[in-house]
């Protein structure tokens, strides 16, 4: 884990300095939603935090490169129709690269990949939340759709789409699908 951070320390580094004042740092903060498919439970039971950093650099007019880290809950959560009780709780430390595509002064297309580090799991049976980080894969590998609205010069309102490109625990088949939705705070020069 120290590895993958320090070589995302080092990406970030080069693109400041190669950028020269070009990057929009950005802070992220929201709600995710969501299920682990394969599961035999479905719907977005699980609600979860999210909250990031995000650095964009710009390409072209219409175009621009954005480097994300963000804390990330993910999971399952039974609900009274569920045929077990069952919460899963899975932190993440997530690096996505997504490409931003400029549709207007509004919209924003984020098409992106991430890349995540498991690094606490929680289970619950019915019989108490137990250390459960040995069941699961310790990073999980996500395409990622996305779309934000720019509410105000500085603040947009992102909502995005995640599902694993494999499944999360080593004898099951089973995938993260998140749906999130947060606020990202451009920091610095007018957006």
């Amino acid at each position: 884990m120290m590895r993958l951070f320090l070589y995302s320390l080092f990406v970030t580094t080069a693109l400041v300095s190669y950028s020269q004042g070009r990057v929009k740092p950005k802070i992220i903060a929201g709600l995710m939603g969501a299920q682990i498919d394969g599961d035999q439970l479905a719907g977005y039971n699980k609600p979860g935090l999210i909250a990031g950093v995000a650095m964009e650099l710009p390409l072209s007019k219409h175009i621009g490169a954005q480097l994300e880290m963000m804390y990330c809950q993910k999971g399952v959560r039974s609900t009274s129709k569920s045929l077990y009780y069952s919460v899963i709780r899975l932190s993440y430390i997530d690096i996505s690269g997504v490409v931003n595509i400029y549709l207007g002064p509004k919209w924003v297309l984020q098409p992106g990949f991430s890349y995540a580090i498991l690094f606490r799991a929680r289970a619950d049976a019915a019989l108490g939340f137990v250390d459960a980080k040995d069941l699961f894969n310790s990073s999980d590998k996500c395409l990622l759709l996305g779309a934000e609205f720019k509410l105000a010069p500085k603040t947009n309102v992102g909502l995005r789409y995640g599902y694993s490109l494999t499944s999360i625990r080593p004898d099951a088949n089973w995938y993260n699908n998140t749906l999130s939705l947060s606020l990202r705070f451009a920091l610095g020069g007018s957006e």
